[in-house]
């Protein structure tokens, strides 16, 4: 293989081997696309490096409340209020009864995201 492969290339093998790396080693993976052991494992850990540091950030989640008066919002959580839920694009939908720490639902709500490979700025919060 030709030193000239750049990112887009390596991405290609990487997914490709990433799909399949229950059936294969490494070194029955680069014999059967001729490619170099160590360039292969330099590009698949810095391509899982980058994943996992994509990842690991958290995002901000557009909110909406809506069916809510202002003075339910600044008043302390009762029974009255309804549980607020998170819709996910495809029909997922979290559950979060009245005073679930705000942090706690913005890291659920990300981790969820990402499991998804659902887009954030799809995300609307809602009342029930």
């Amino acid at each position: 293989m030709s030193k000239s492969n750049g990112r887009e290339f390596w991405t290609r093998v990487i997914q490709e081997y990433e799909s399949r790396r229950q059936e294969q080693t490494h070194w029955d993976f680069v014999e059967e696309w001729g490619i170099s052991l160590t360039t292969f494992r330099s590009w698949l850990y810095r391509l899982r490096r980058e994943q996992k540091e994509v990842d690991d950030q958290v995002a901000l989640v557009p909110v909406e409340i809506t069916g809510l008066d202002a003075a339910a919002i600044t008043a302390e959580p009762t029974e009255s209020l309804a549980p607020m839920d998170a819709a996910f694009p495809g029909g997922m939908v979290l559950r979060f009864q009245v005073g679930t720490n705000p942090g706690y639902m913005a890291e659920l709500l990300s981790s969820v995201s990402r499991r998804l490979r659902a887009p954030l700025s799809g995300q609307r919060l809602l009342t029930a």
